[in-house]
């Protein structure tokens, strides 16, 4: 099943309505899309002290990916259709919808993509150059981020807000016994009064 839409007009009340009607029949979907992406660990430790008495490990995973899919509203594909949706003197009058935005899967998300995806996780550890009974000198080690990763994408497909939101996320273990995860966004965008974002970036502004 599918769905298709109509615009109508009521004379008597002055109303605009949108009907949508189901059409039955085979209809179907098919999407393709590509991606690569390359990765490596790069390891380094750095000594604290005349007798390297603390010991740092820092463990950094960079990667760098590429993903492209098509532009699946397009006329050529027919899985959008549009839809007048007021009688009104306004530019634009019409607006577009999913014919499969009703079923069980719904339909292909609109817009085209050829985004680069950047990301940096991270792990650190210290380990501590104590002294015990049996074995003498020992370094101890201590987890200070299990996992920390930041990470963005930029699609070159589109002309305006390119850059995604950077995500920041992690976790660790504290005391051996307590799990602690960590994430949240920043919008690399400065915002117009009413909130939404405006294609100006916020460090082109020195924010």
């Amino acid at each position: 099943q599918t769905i298709h839409k109509t615009w109508e007009y009521n004379p008597d009340v002055s109303r605009d309505s949108v009907v949508t009607d189901t059409v039955k029949g085979f209809k179907a979907i098919n999407t393709y899309n590509a991606s690569a992406t390359m990765s490596t660990n790069i390891y380094c430790m750095y000594g604290i002290g005349r007798k390297a008495n603390v010991l740092i490990r820092h463990v950094l995973y960079p990667s760098l990916g590429f993903s492209y899919h098509p532009d699946y509203s397009s006329p050529k594909y027919g899985y959008y259709q549009t839809v007048q949706y007021t009688s009104l003197p306004v530019v634009p009058n019409t607006t577009r919808y999913s014919i499969f935005q009703n079923g069980i899967y719904g339909g292909p998300g609109a817009g085209k993509s050829g985004a680069v995806n950047m990301s940096l996780g991270n792990n650190l550890e210290m380990k501590v150059r104590t002294h015990t009974r049996d074995s003498g000198y020992v370094y101890k080690k201590y987890v200070l981020f299990e996992h920390i990763s930041i990470g963005t994408s930029y699609n070159m497909a589109v002309d305006s807000f390119r850059w995604s939101n950077i995500v920041i996320s992690g976790n660790t273990t504290l005391f051996k016994k307590l799990g602690v995860n960590f994430s949240g966004n920043v919008d690399p965008y400065m915002t117009a009064g009413d909130g939404a974002d405006i294609n100006q970036l916020a460090w082109s502004h020195n924010k």
